[in-house]
């Protein structure tokens, strides 16, 4: 009998040792879930625009309505062969004016709107150089070769055409956005310019494409296949699009492929308010 009490003892003093164990293990666990890593998915919807921020931005434009889960804005495809076989982001912001009404062509906003550069100074015995920001210009030719240009350089574009045209419009960079603001401004009637890479492939950098950026000395390599088109419909898949890249009509791409592609360039992302208010976020 007392045998018997020792081996209960024995058991029992095991039994809370190890559920000790556990305790402070979850308890572990918990202070390291304190601080989480997202992943990819969780990030993609937080929301950074408020309802009323896109309230705001939105007015004029005219809210679409669902058709089986599929929401699509009536965004012109503009072709951006065979004249500019390398401006995408001419001719994406041409289709986005297109929409709201401008009647303007992508040759005439290329060649009065569009700041270009091919400017590059080798060194190291030609190995190195040093070379124009595709942030403050189109590096390049889109009418023949080159590289591209980012999203203030289309911003500034839009803004000086306006500004020259008198119309009260506004170009505005929308920064950290996620798949859920995108989704909200394509219901409040909204297109989105972007940047991602042709048919949402995996980009690709190629040490031809490196140089120098003479604004800021650090070393730079454009994406080979850097692409810009404006984002106009969603269904619970996919992302529809106006391509310019040789399409003759809206496109859709997984939803997946585009945002991890549009996260890898820095989301860059613009919109165009139609009225005559400034937008300023708060």
């Amino acid at each position: 009998m007392r045998n018997t009490f020792v081996i209960i003892s024995i058991e029992f003093a095991f039994v809370v040792s190890l559920l000790s164990m556990i305790i402070s293990s979850s308890y572990a666990d918990s202070l390291t879930l304190s601080t989480p890593e997202y992943s990819y998915d969780e990030l993609a919807v937080v929301r950074q625009l408020s309802d009323e921020e896109i309230e705001i931005l939105s007015e004029g434009y005219r809210k679409p309505k669902s058709r089986f889960g599929k929401i699509q804005l009536d965004v012109p495809v503009v072709n951006q062969y065979p004249e500019l076989p390398n401006g995408c982001e001419i001719t994406s912001a041409t289709a986005y004016l297109n929409y709201i009404g401008i009647k303007v062509d992508k040759i005439e906003l290329c060649d009065n709107y569009l700041p270009r550069s091919i400017q590059f100074t080798y060194f190291n015995n030609g190995k190195q150089r040093t070379g124009p920001d595709p942030y403050e210009t189109f590096v390049g030719n889109p009418k023949k070769t080159g590289f591209g240009c980012y999203n203030t350089v289309i911003e500034k574009s839009l803004n000086d055409f306006f500004d020259d045209r008198g119309y009260k419009y506004e170009a505005i960079i929308l920064e950290d956005l996620c798949a859920e603001d995108l989704e909200a401004l394509i219901r409040a009637g909204m297109p989105v310019q972007v940047w991602a890479s042709s048919n949402m492939v995996a980009l690709q950098y190629i040490d031809s494409n490196k140089w120098i950026l003479e604004t800021t000395g650090e070393e730079f390599c454009w994406p080979k296949n850097s692409h810009s088109l404006v984002l106009c419909g969603y269904d619970s898949e996919r992302f529809y699009f106006s391509d310019p890249n040789n399409k003759m009509k809206i496109v859709s791409y997984r939803k997946k492929d585009f945002l991890e592609r549009w996260e890898q360039l820095g989301k860059q992302s613009i919109v165009i308010k139609i009225n005559d208010k400034i937008y300023e976020k708060y």
